[in-house]
Parts: structure tokens; sequence; C-alpha cells
């Protein structure tokens, strides 16, 4: 757990670009940079495969599932998570979001990428729509491509 805090420390710290938004989406945001620690945490000691499901990080690698609740959300709203990933894929592809434009009151959802950035994409709804599926499809080419 030593490790996986001072990872935290050095990633709260990072800036992130855009309007730093309400007390909710900044605590939303670091629950997904905790979230991508645990991630990495888990990855380093399972071949670099991430989770199968976030809650697979709960109690092993995170003591509490608070963390993945987004304070934005209605009770027990729960983060998006793309499961398919590893972490030798690019840095850019999305990883976790807020599965919903209503946690943050229709303003836009908070995004972690694989190398830890976050993204507001706030009037960027339909690019972070596109992005998505765009890593989708990706995913599914490298899959056939490995199992030919």
């Amino acid at each position: 757990m030593l490790i996986l805090g001072a990872w935290s420390i050095h990633i709260a710290f990072r800036r992130t670009g855009g309007d730093p938004g309400s007390n909710r989406q900044r605590i939303c945001r670091h629950r997904l940079w905790e979230l991508q620690v645990a991630c990495e945490f888990y990855a380093s000691r399972n071949e670099g495969a991430y989770p199968p499901r976030l809650r697979d990080l709960v109690p092993d690698v995170l003591p509490d599932a608070y963390v993945l609740q987004c304070p934005g959300g209605k009770q027990g709203t729960q983060y998006s998570y793309e499961s398919s990933l590893h972490r030798d894929m690019p840095e850019h592809f999305i990883l976790i979001y807020d599965d919903s434009l209503e946690n943050h009151e229709q303003q836009g959802r908070n995004v972690l990428t694989i190398g830890g950035y976050t993204w507001w994409p706030a009037s960027e709804e339909a690019l972070f729509q596109k992005a998505l599926a765009q890593q989708r499809r990706w995913i599914r080419k490298e899959a056939l491509k490995h199992h030919r």
C-alpha cells in the first residue's frame, strides 16, 4: 500500500487542462487517478493486464469501494471502465470515465486515459464518443490479428 500511496501523491499533483470545475468534479477526477494507480498496480502483478472489473481491485488493491463511485452522480453511480485494455496500449486510450453526463449536471464528464491524464470534454461530447468508438474498433482489430 505504501507504493500505491506514493503513486497517488505523484499523480494527484499532475495538472489537467481546462476549467478546474466544481469541487465534485475535482473529487471525481482525483478518484479516477486513484483508480488508475490501482489498475497499474494490478497490471504490474498480472503481466500488464488490467483487472476484468474495477470492483476486483477491492480489497486487495483498494481498501474500500467508495472510490468506485462518482461523487457527482446519484448514489451508487459507478464509473464506466474499458476492461479489455492492457498497460502496453497507447497512453491516450480511454480507461475510465463518468458513465453519464448527468453525473455533473449535463456539463461534461471526467475521462481518464491509460497514461493517467484526465480530460473534461464538456463541449466535445461528440469527440469523446468518436474517440471511444475508434479505440474499441482498434482493440477488436488487434484481437482478430492475434487470433489468426
